[in-house]
Order: structure tokens, then C-alpha cells, then sequence
């Protein structure tokens, strides 16, 4: 069981709620040194303070009429802010994991060390959290008295969204003893229900590392 707590200053209501979260899983080892596993679970993420109260500005670029053949229909300002999302759901998802893994030694010469890795995933979520950028958002739409011109501003703020998962991830590890080396890789998919890309999905990412004794 997972739960978390919210209790914010000013007029924000406290927030508090718990989750059952049950795991299964297997292994199994055909050879000496590889094992072949999978995971089904129920997970559950909580928004951060972040995502639920960000505000000011996240971002400017150069302003610009909205319409350039009519100046009179006002001026787009280049401001994106953030605007606070207090009522985020927490995340439900329901995840499957599955990979192979190989570790040995003395396999390219005596006393080394090689670990091998190589799992996928998927998972089904319920109100993902979503990060919804507005370059222009005409509900921010005001008259400036000091300009005398209707301006319009930019957003970014926290959706929840349900959405699908899924992704692949590698990892290789080598040590010889007075050298070391290893490599990563991380592919991340997704797509809300619709179809349609998210924006808080983190790159593809390869890493690497090396090292002397």
C-alpha cells in the first residue's frame, strides 16, 4: 500500500489518498549465468509539487502581431507562463515487464566480469501526467490599458491524460580488473488514447562509461 499527502498553504484544499499495489512476477534460469524474468504490477505515482504548482514564466521569445495584415486585432506577447494545476489525479497504471539477463565471468579472460541486460515494457495508465505546452493561448487574452492593445500569452501546464507505455531498455557491463567499461541504452514510447504524441516522455537516451584502476 502507497499513499501520499498534500497539505498546501492559502485556500488549496488538503489532499490525502492510498493505493493497494500488488506485484507478480517470475524467473527462471534454463543455463548457468542467464535468467529470463517478467513483472506484471499495479503502480501509482503521485503528482509532484512541481507539476501541481508551478507558476511565473517558463519561457519568452519575440512578440508578434497576431494578424500582421491587421494590427489592430493585437499582439501576441512571447510570454509563456506556467499556470498551477492543484487538482491533479495521481497516476494509475497497470505495468508489464519482461527481459533476459546474462551474467559470467572469466569470458574474455581470466578474472573479468560481464553482465548483460536486455527488457521491455509496457504499461496501460490512468490519468497520466502530461505536460500541455500552448505557444499561443487566446484564453489569456486581455486588453492592456498602458499599451492600449488586446494581448495574447502563452501557456504550459499539468493534464492528466490515460495513455499507453511502452519501451525497450539495454544494458552492458564489462570489467577486466584494471579497466572497466559500460554501455546503456533507454527507448521510451507512449501515446495518450487518442493517439496523440505526450509531452513529458523523456528522450531516447544512450550512455556510456570508462574507467582505470
Amino acid at each position: 500500500v502507497t499513499a501520499f499527502e498534500l497539505n498546501p498553504s492559502g485556500a488549496l484544499p488538503d489532499r490525502k489518498e492510498t493505493e493497494f499495489l500488488p506485484r507478480i512476477g517470475f524467473s527462471r534460469r534454463p543455463v548457468k549465468g542467464v535468467q529470463i524474468y517478467g513483472n506484471a504490477a499495479r503502480a501509482f505515482r503521485a503528482p509532484s509539487l512541481t507539476e501541481l504548482y508551478s507558476d511565473d514564466m517558463h519561457f519568452a521569445t519575440p512578440g508578434s502581431p497576431l494578424d500582421p495584415a491587421d494590427p489592430t486585432q493585437g499582439v501576441f506577447t512571447g510570454v509563456n507562463t506556467f499556470i498551477p494545476a492543484p487538482d491533479l489525479l495521481p497516476e494509475k497504471s497497470d505495468q508489464f515487464e519482461f527481459g533476459i539477463r546474462y551474467s559470467g565471468s572469466n569470458v574474455i579472460q581470466t578474472g573479468d566480469k560481464l553482465s548483460v541486460s536486455v527488457g521491455g515494457y509496457y504499461a496501460d495508465v490512468d490519468n497520466f501526467i502530461d505536460t500541455q505546452v500552448q505557444f499561443i493561448d487566446f484564453t489569456t487574452g486581455a486588453f492592456n490599458p498602458i499599451s492600449r492593445q488586446f494581448e495574447v500569452s502563452g501557456t504550459t501546464t499539468s493534464v492528466n491524460v490515460d495513455a499507453r507505455l511502452w519501451g525497450a531498455e539495454a544494458e552492458l557491463k564489462y570489467d577486466a580488473g584494471s579497466y572497466w567499461f559500460g554501455l546503456g541504452l533507454a527507448i521510451p514510447r507512449g501515446e495518450d488514447t487518442n493517439g496523440d504524441d505526450l509531452g513529458s516522455l523523456p528522450q531516447d537516451r544512450v550512455t556510456a562509461s570508462f574507467g582505470l584502476r
